[in-house]
């Protein structure tokens, strides 16, 4: 299930890619589970000989009692790994990404991970790729186990060489039979070329829904936040 997309209900809280004075940015996927149940277009698949998979909850938890919530919205997607034995995986794909039309311009990831405390000798993990069905390129790897619990932003950059019309995001879940793994909020961006800038830009825009392309104007080049 797709909604509005959150980043500019209120705030942008994207990768901000332009130092010129107008900035581009179309919304090419935008995902917060929050159907509970897999998205239209997704694909889950177990990785043999396990048959486990990734699944789709509203609150749940961590260590039997230890609650986590959505990141946004009413549901996340989650990999059991808690009951899953070491090594069992499985890989939750995006729907279709058609980068086409990205030309020079830079094209961000960004999704929510919960890391957490528990189980500190565990080494449940998460890998994320890009594939055009013929290559494959790394674009993070993640530990569950962080001494810090909550959610945390990761933002990447999706290589130049995925230009075509064909490309899904694979985000591989692995057990070391720890503590669950869950995700939330997978966001594709296609902004302008140039250095890569967090920040943060005030907007009346009420909702940004996927395909939708939003122009900000500036009188001064970006070198922070915005308000």
């Amino acid at each position: 299930m797709f909604k509005p997309f959150p980043f500019f209900t209120k705030f942008i809280l994207v990768s901000l890619l332009c130092t010129a004075s107008q900035i581009d940015a179309q919304v090419l996927l935008n995902e917060s589970f929050d159907g509970t149940a897999l998205p239209t277009g997704f694909i889950n698949t177990p990785v043999p000989p396990n048959t486990d998979t990734w699944d789709f909850v509203g609150s749940d938890f961590v260590d039997i009692t230890e609650v986590v919530n959505p990141h946004s919205g009413a549901g996340q997607a989650k990999f059991a790994a808690f009951d899953f034995n070491s090594g069992v995986q499985s890989i939750l794909s995006s729907s279709n990404i058609d980068l086409s039309s990205r030309g020079l311009n830079t094209v961000t990831l960004s999704f929510w991970f919960y890391h957490s405390s528990n189980y500190s000798f565990s080494n449940d993990s998460m890998y994320v790729t890009i594939t055009d069905g013929v290559t494959t390129a790394p674009l993070a790897a993640l530990n569950r186990y962080k001494a810090t619990t909550g959610w945390t932003n990761y933002i990447v950059n999706i290589p130049v060489a995925y230009s075509g019309a064909i490309n899904r995001i694979n985000f591989r879940a692995i057990s070391d039979f720890g503590d669950n793994i869950f995700l939330d909020d997978v966001q594709v961006v296609q902004g302008c070329v140039t250095q890569p800038l967090i920040g943060v830009i005030s907007t009346t825009t009420p909702n940004v829904l996927i395909g939708d392309t939003i122009r900000l104007t500036q009188s001064t080049p970006l070198a922070g936040t915005i308000t």
